[in-house]
Order: structure tokens, then C-alpha cells, then sequence
């Protein structure tokens, strides 16, 4: 007869997961471990009784056979295990062989592959240095941003307030975002104004900018409704747009004419702009010459207008289009919009937005980690993981950058949120609770941020999630470098990307069931650079070590790629950063994606870029110090690209072979 005890710990066992059958199969280290129902480990006389129902099954399971058949089974068993054991010799021999061929051959083609990659990739990286040098020499701007102000009437109680913060402000966005800057105005009024309706004064720098506003004065404007759209135009249009990256900053109290716009307000032209000028015009003509509008709002007649725009902008990307409210002092607000504006302003390819289809409808909603209403139920997925593969006698930044990342996938449970909490210039973001297993009956719960394509389409399936977690690969594979490299001058701070990995959920239809997974970074997240020239110059006064971390990877790579857009989070002991972008020397060929400005990027960086003490340390070289005359070697030494010719990389490998 069953003692109950044992009965009903055996059922919680199998509650467990732990069968009866896997017990009989245990070692004593896995008896030893064994926890009981508290957690505990498991008492003496228990165990005892349950290794007893385990023996006890296993018996059971094992037919009864007489001795003589035993006797002549052990004699075929051991007959067997003879022959097995003279052919394993055998085939191991042979397999020898074999392998010695087989591998020599593989890995003539594989360093000949390599050979012919590196070789490609860094002539024309070296050669595209000339250019970057012309480009330095004239490139004597990086952030162009033109400033289109209503001029009527009603901005008289305002007008010389705003135009005494342009100058202020225009005098430090330069110290501020280390991007050489230009400035141009332009004043629109109403139809009614004649030849004052617009005025134009084209780019020049701060001091000229400050003599332009000193002839604007704010008169006419017949009715409530302005000729915004005019002024737009004429902004686009009317002067001479040359930095890689472009803004206009609006600033008006009034909407454009239309009933569409006019929120309700006095207008003469309700039918709208009688010259024809439409938002389709003006946003088709931004993303042609990729310039950021960001209108400044100082008054609530501005409302409908607005929404109206946010809801025309959508099929050309709304990134293209940004508002921001009047808070506190006019400079403050100035200085600070500016600054966000030139973060921004990374250059784009200018067919991304027709090629992203319908946005998702999404509402933005806070959520704590508690799990409630705003979360789903627990999910079944997969996550799978990338890593730079280590090609022993071949460099793995070429072998990650030919070939991609080594990719692992394990099994894994989540809880995300109904509803993203946050939103960028492409994604959206949600939380994510990550449960995966631990020792005996253990659970470890991660804190993630799961990730999607703000749009419909193929922006979220395993073939683009792959080709983005690639270049995240490839930076952290950078930063992993550039730790080695502060470590070897006693510096301790570590520069690090947090994984990306791809969530898979089965359970979800195709083609919404493949997300990215990050881990969920703790702190106040900052943006250092973008990857058109912008430096945050308030925080590299305290952190320098993240523009020298740009500039290592051009030096570490003979000008082949560099990590920019660097963003993320500070700590005592390091730098974690997430989603990087990243210029190569061929922007067609290698890590393809619409951040990556090939050399014109990389020029941008250093027109902003003044080495600091640890570039001086590292002995970081700089476009025009490059050696134009030597290719890049396939192996590995040193923790560095060297330099290597073929005849020397064959004969290293038949050394090794």
C-alpha cells in the first residue's frame, strides 16, 4: 500500500515538470540538489522513499528474461561494442584525413573571400579620403536653419521679444551643438501686403541674421488668417539651402487661410491659398531637399491648423514635421527647441518615407510593472540572440561585417503591454516583462522594451529586424574594442550597446509577430551625437569619451565605418547605448539602411568633431592622416586592423594549415 506523503509529492514533482520515469534517471548530485515543497532541500527519509518509487519503476519497466538469454545478450553486446570500436578507429582515421583536406580547402576560399572583401572595402574607403578632405575644406557649415516668422499686426506685442532671442540663441546653438551654423529669415504677412507680403533675407551668420531683424517691424494682415504657406515656400524655395542638415524654424500666432485651417477664425480667403499652394506641395518639397519644419506655437488660434497639418504630413513621414509649445522665457524655449531640432536633423533618404506605407493606430499610455488591464496575458515565444562571430585566424569585424552575426535562438515566456508607451522616429515602444528559466524550478524575470515599426508593411519582419540587429552588432562589437583600448591607457569607464535580440510570438498572425527586444535601461537617456554632425556640447564638456568613441571607430577601421547617433544612458562604471546608426566607406554594399550616410556622414562628424586629450592618448587619426597607400589586413592582432598584403596572408595560412 502507497504511503499518501510520497503520493502527494510525487504528484507535486510532476506538477513541477518532473516525472517519475526522470527520476529514475537521476544522478546522486541531482538527488543531492533536490529542493522539496518549501523551497528547502529535501529531507533525508523522503528522498529516500522517492529514490525507492523511482528504483521501484525503473524495475518495472524491464522485462523479465532468463539467465541463459541474459548470458548471450551480454555476449552480442560485447561482440558489438569490439566491432564498433575497431571501425570507430577506423572511420576516425579516415575522418582525419578528411577533415585536414576538407578544412584546408575551406579556408583557402574562405581568406581568399576575405581578402578580396577587405581589399574592396578599404580601397575604396581610403580612396573616398580625399573627397572627405575636399569636403572638410568647404564645408565650411553643418546645420543650416532658417527662421520663417509672421510679420503682421498681431505679432507686435511679441515680434521684438522674439527677434532679441533669435539673436541670442543664434549666437550659441553653434557652442551648444557643435555644428557650424548658417542662418536666413524670411517675414511673411497677407495677400493683401503687396511687395511686403514676403520678405527674404538668405543665409549668413549670427551678426548679419541680427541687422536682418533689425529692419523687420510687424504691420498689416487684413483678417485673422495669415499667408503661412507663402512664407513656407518662399523658405523652401528662396534661399540657398548647402549644410547637410536643414531646419526651418515657424514662429506665428495665426493659421493659414482655408477652412480646414482657420479654426473658425476671421477669413477672407476660406477657400484657401488663391495662389494654390497646398500641404501637399510644401512636404513634398521638405522631404526633396530633406529639411525639418518645426513650428513653434505661441498661440492656441494655431490649434486647428496643426491638427490639420499632423494628419497631411503622415504620408510623407511625419519626422519631417515637429511642434513644440512656448514654455517659460521666449530664449529658454528657443534655446532649447534648437537644440532638440539639431538632433534631429540627420540626414535621410529622401524616398524612405514614401516606402513606409500607413502608420498603426496607436495610443500612447503609461504603464507601471505591475502587471494589470494595460498588460496582455503571458505569451509563448522565442528570442533570438546575435554575437560577432570570432574567426580565430581572421578579424571578426570583417567575418561580422561579410557574413552577419552567429545567431542563437532559446524558448521563453513574456507579458508585453496593450499599448506602447513611447514613440520614435520610426517605433514604437513597448514594455516588456521577460520570464525565462532558472535552477530547479527557479524563474528569472527581465525587465525589457519591446520594439516595432510605427508603420504597416515589411518594416517588421525577421529579414529587416535581422539586417537592424546586424548593425547593433556591429557597434557593440566596436565598443567591446574600445574598452580593451581605454583599459590599455587606465581607464576604467566601459562603453557598452545593450543586445539586441528578435522576439518571435507563434501565437500572432504572420507578418505581426516579430518584434525587436531590448533590455530596459534604467536613468535619464541622452543623445551625444546624431549621424549628421551634431554634438551635444553640454555633456561632452563632462563626458568627452563618447566623441572619441566615434572618431575610434573611423581610426580602428582605416576609415571603413563609423558609430554614430550615440544615445543612451550614464553610469558610475559605464556608458550604455542603444540604437546606433552607422556610415560605411560603401553605404550600397555594406550594413544598407537609411542612417547610413556613407562619407558624406563621416565628413559631417569631423567638421564638428575637436579631438579631445583621449583622442591625443589613443593616437586617433583623422581622415586627412590616413595612409591612402595600404590595404587592410584579414587578421587579427593586437585587437586592431593591420595592415597585411596577400602574399603574406597565404602564406599564413599555410603555416597554420
Amino acid at each position: 500500500m502507497s504511503n499518501p506523503v510520497i503520493e502527494e509529492l510525487i504528484k507535486y514533482y510532476e506538477s513541477q515538470g518532473l516525472t517519475l520515469e526522470e527520476m529514475s534517471n537521476m544522478s546522486e548530485s541531482d538527488w543531492k540538489e533536490l529542493p522539496g515543497q518549501d523551497g528547502n532541500p529535501l529531507n533525508i527519509i523522503p528522498k529516500m522513499a522517492l529514490k525507492a518509487k523511482a528504483k521501484q519503476y525503473k524495475d518495472s519497466k524491464i522485462p523479465s528474461i532468463s539467465s541463459a538469454s541474459q548470458i548471450r545478450i551480454k555476449q552480442l553486446e560485447e561482440e558489438k561494442e569490439a566491432l564498433l570500436k575497431a571501425s570507430r578507429t577506423k572511420f576516425i582515421e579516415l575522418e582525419k584525413l578528411d577533415k585536414v583536406k576538407v578544412e584546408k580547402s575551406r579556408r583557402k576560399v574562405r581568406i581568399s573571400e576575405f581578402i578580396s572583401f577587405a581589399w574592396d572595402i578599404t580601397t575604396r574607403a581610403l580612396r573616398d579620403v580625399q573627397k572627405m578632405i575636399s569636403d572638410l575644406k568647404v564645408l565650411g557649415t553643418t546645420l543650416d536653419i532658417c527662421f520663417c516668422i509672421d510679420g503682421t499686426g498681431s505679432m507686435g506685442g511679441i515680434i521684438n521679444s522674439v527677434k532679441q532671442c533669435i539673436v541670442q540663441v543664434s549666437d550659441k546653438i553653434s557652442l551648444s551643438t557643435g555644428m557650424n551654423c548658417r542662418f536666413a529669415l524670411v517675414v511673411y504677412r497677407d495677400y493683401c501686403d503687396g511687395e511686403m507680403r514676403t520678405q527674404v533675407w538668405d543665409f549668413t551668420d549670427s551678426s548679419a541674421l541680427s541687422s536682418y531683424l533689425g529692419e523687420v517691424n510687424a504691420y498689416g494682415g487684413g483678417d485673422t488668417s495669415e499667408d503661412c504657406f507663402g512664407g513656407l515656400l518662399a523658405s523652401i524655395e528662396r534661399v540657398r539651402w548647402a549644410s547637410p542638415s536643414k531646419a526651418i524654424v515657424w514662429m506665428g500666432d495665426a493659421p493659414q487661410h482655408g477652412t480646414e485651417y482657420n479654426g473658425g477664425f476671421d477669413d477672407s480667403h476660406s477657400a484657401g491659398d488663391p495662389s494654390g499652394v497646398t500641404t501637399s506641395m510644401i512636404f513634398k518639397k521638405l522631404n526633396e531637399k530633406n529639411i525639418v519644419l518645426v513650428f513653434c506655437k505661441l498661440a492656441s488660434f494655431t490649434d486647428a491648423m496643426i491638427a490639420q497639418m499632423k494628419l497631411e504630413v503622415v504620408p510623407y513621414g511625419d519626422n519631417i514635421f515637429l511642434q513644440y509649445n512656448l514654455e517659460g522665457d521666449m530664449a529658454t524655449f528657443l534655446t532649447i527647441t534648437m537644440h532638440t531640432t539639431a538632433s534631429m536633423t540627420a540626414g535621410y533618404d529622401s524616398h524612405k518615407h514614401h516606402k513606409l506605407g500607413k502608420e498603426k493606430d496607436y495610443t500612447l499610455t503609461h504603464a507601471t510593472w505591475k502587471i494589470d488591464p494595460l498588460w496582455n496575458t503571458e505569451e509563448e515565444c522565442k528570442i533570438l540572440s546575435f554575437k560577432a562571430f570570432d574567426g580565430g585566424d581572421m578579424h571578426p569585424l570583417l567575418d561580422l561585417l561579410m557574413d552577419g552575426a552567429g545567431v542563437s535562438e532559446r524558448k521563453s515566456k513574456i507579458n508585453i503591454t496593450n499599448n506602447p508607451f513611447e514613440k520614435g522616429e520610426m517605433r514604437l515602444a513597448y514594455l516588456g516583462k521577460i520570464t525565462e528559466k532558472g535552477g530547479y524550478f527557479k524563474k528569472e524575470v527581465k525587465k525589457g522594451v519591446v520594439k516595432e515599426s510605427r508603420y504597416e508593411g515589411r518594416h517588421n519582419s525577421r529579414k529587416v529586424l535581422i539586417d537592424q540587429a546586424h548593425v547593433q552588432a556591429v557597434a557593440q562589437f566596436m565598443a567591446e574594442e574600445f574598452t580593451i583600448a581605454l583599459k590599455n591607457i587606465s581607464v576604467t569607464k566601459k562603453v557598452m550597446y545593450v543586445p539586441v535580440e528578435i522576439l518571435h510570438i507563434p501565437s500572432r498572425s504572420s507578418g505581426k509577430n516579430y518584434f525587436s527586444l531590448e533590455p530596459y535601461l534604467e536613468g535619464k537617456y541622452i543623445k551625444f551625437n546624431n549621424n549628421n554632425g551634431f554634438v551635444n556640447k553640454e555633456i561632452e564638456a563632462m563626458h568627452p569619451l563618447l566623441q572619441t568613441f566615434t572618431h575610434f571607430t573611423y581610426h580602428y577601421t582605416s576609415g571603413i565605418l563609423m558609430v554614430v547617433d550615440v544615445q543612451g544612458v550614464i553610469n558610475d562604471e559605464y556608458y550604455k547605448l542603444t540604437d546606433p546608426a552607422i556610415h560605411t566607406a560603401d553605404s550600397k554594399k555594406i550594413l544598407r539602411d537609411p542612417t547610413n550616410l556613407g562619407t558624406g556622414g563621416m565628413s559631417a562628424f569631423f567638421a564638428s568633431h575637436v579631438c579631445n586629450r583621449f583622442c591625443q592618448i589613443l593616437k586617433l587619426k583623422r581622415p586627412e592622416e590616413l595612409d591612402t597607400s595600404t590595404p587592410m589586413e584579414t587578421s587579427r592582432k593586437n585587437g586592431s586592423l593591420e595592415v597585411i598584403d596577400e602574399e603574406e596572408a597565404w602564406s599564413t595560412f599555410e603555416e597554420e594549415a
